[in-house]
């Protein structure tokens, strides 16, 4: 029946309504978490703990309705606290290992949470915040990552069989160097 595109349509219609909706309630959680950031979190550790752990959770329940974007950039401003405490504490020990290990598993919960994702500024940003930490190994799996996802993303966007049948030539050809 012909009828059948229709409603397709309309419910793909409504799930990017949804989508979106989320997307700007997440946003708008994100912006909160940001705007209550404690006060004395240079110079109380708990504080800027407490404030690291909500963007952690805020970035959580994106990843759980979907919304990766509002994810990532939840991560990316705890990553620039992380540095920033990086940078004060230098010198003082054991605070920059303690800091070094927080962005790490940030960096990861964004490459596994959000793998998809990872693509234009955002992986510009994590790829230069990984670097920024020391991190070459995630900074080149970042920027691998980003090209994955923009390839995927030109596939999505209309490349043909013959795209699929040159990835598949490319990835032989790897195994083989």
């Amino acid at each position: 029946g012909k009828g059948g595109g229709k409603a397709g349509e309309i419910v793909e219609a409504n799930r990017l309504r949804r989508l979106q909706e989320t997307t700007e309630a997440k946003a708008a959680q994100l912006e909160h978490v940001k705007r209550t950031a404690p006060r004395d979190m240079t110079t109380n550790p708990a504080a800027l703990l407490k404030h690291l752990e909500d963007l952690r959770v805020n970035a959580q329940q994106c990843v759980r309705d979907g919304v990766h974007s509002v994810a990532i950039d939840a991560e990316l401003t705890a990553l620039g606290h992380i540095a920033d405490a990086i940078k004060r504490e230098r010198g003082e020990p054991g605070a920059s290992a303690r800091h070094v290990k927080r962005a790490f598993v940030a960096l990861q919960r964004v490459l596994v949470g959000c793998r998809a994702f990872v693509t234009g500024d955002r992986a510009e940003l994590l790829a230069e915040m990984a670097g920024a930490l020391g991190f070459s190994d995630l900074r080149a799996a970042i920027d691998g990552i980003a090209k994955e996802a923009a390839a995927a993303a030109d596939g999505a966007a209309g490349g043909g069989k013959d795209d699929d049948k040159k990835d598949k030539k490319d990835k032989e050809d790897k195994k083989e160097r």
